[in-house]
């Protein structure tokens, strides 16, 4: 066994070691659920811009910054990834609520372990009324925490977009086990316009996206903005998706990355699409 082998053993065990001592959160908040309604007759088929944003608490810069690269983006629907509310290093605020308040929208919170003396999680802000909005926990042995996904129906002009927002585990075992558990909860209740968003901690030839893919979803950002989205560690790669079924990606127009460097150890992706 190698030098590298070794080192690399040993700090997965003192990873492991410190997981084992956070607590699971199984805090949940969401808004008022709402009715969908109708499409008006002739109606143009509504375009959405979706952007996901592992914003590493806001520990790199400042919540203000993140709200000023969220407000540029102008986004519909946005998956944030590492996300604290009541947390002492983060000035105990509820970021998710303050970056949707920011923008004027709604918030989805789901939070995976207790973090001090708040909670600590993913949060899924949106513009566009929530119809629904589920807890999906994402069990995997050997994981580094506790993870999960948000599973919402979204409301735009009559129809329902679902989307799942989500954060795959460090390790590469726990991240596959998270994303096929997720995969497979998409197949048990497929739908039409279904786009998952996340942090999947793997890159593109790795098992964890190769598994949401294998679902009939597609890497709308490989296939259009392919590039780095982690910078932290010295080894920028991209570990960041926007997945889209076949309707959805005969919709979509654009997507990419932005260059916010120096706001979080990710830079936002994001995809517009139509719902034809």
């Amino acid at each position: 066994m190698t030098y590298t082998s070794w080192f690399l053993i040993a700090g997965a065990a003192v990873l492991l070691g410190t997981a084992a001592c956070a607590t699971p959160s199984k805090v949940f908040l969401t808004p008022q659920m709402v009715s969908c309604g109708t499409a008006a007759p002739g109606a143009e088929q509504p375009s959405v811009r979706v952007v996901s944003y592992n914003i590493r608490s806001g520990l790199s810069s400042s919540i203000t910054d993140i709200g000023d690269v969220l407000q540029s983006l102008d986004a519909d629907v946005v998956a944030l990834q590492e996300v604290d509310v009541g947390v002492k290093r983060s000035g105990r605020i509820n970021q998710a609520k303050v970056l949707a308040d920011r923008l004027g929208y709604q918030y989805v919170f789901a939070a995976t372990i207790k973090r001090g003396g708040g909670d600590y999680g993913i949060a899924l802000l949106s513009r566009l009324p929530i119809a629904r909005a589920d807890r999906i926990d994402l069990r995997a042995g050997g994981a580094f925490e506790p993870r999960v996904a948000i599973d919402a129906d979204l409301c735009v002009d009559g129809k329902r977009l679902r989307v799942i927002a989500t954060h795959a585990d460090v390790f590469p075992w726990s991240a596959t086990a998270n994303a096929r558990a997720l995969a497979r909860h998409i197949g048990q209740t497929r739908g039409k316009w279904i786009l998952v968003a996340g942090d999947f901690n793997a890159t593109p030839a790795a098992d964890a996206p190769r598994s949401i893919e294998s679902h009939g979803l597609f890497d709308l950002v490989g296939r259009l903005a392919e590039g780095p989205t982690f910078l932290g560690s010295g080894s920028p790669r991209r570990i960041d998706y926007i997945f889209v079924d076949h309707d959805l990606l005969a919709g979509a127009s654009d997507a990419g990355r932005l260059d916010a460097t120096g706001i979080s150890d990710h830079i936002p992706v994001f995809a517009d699409l139509k719902l034809r």
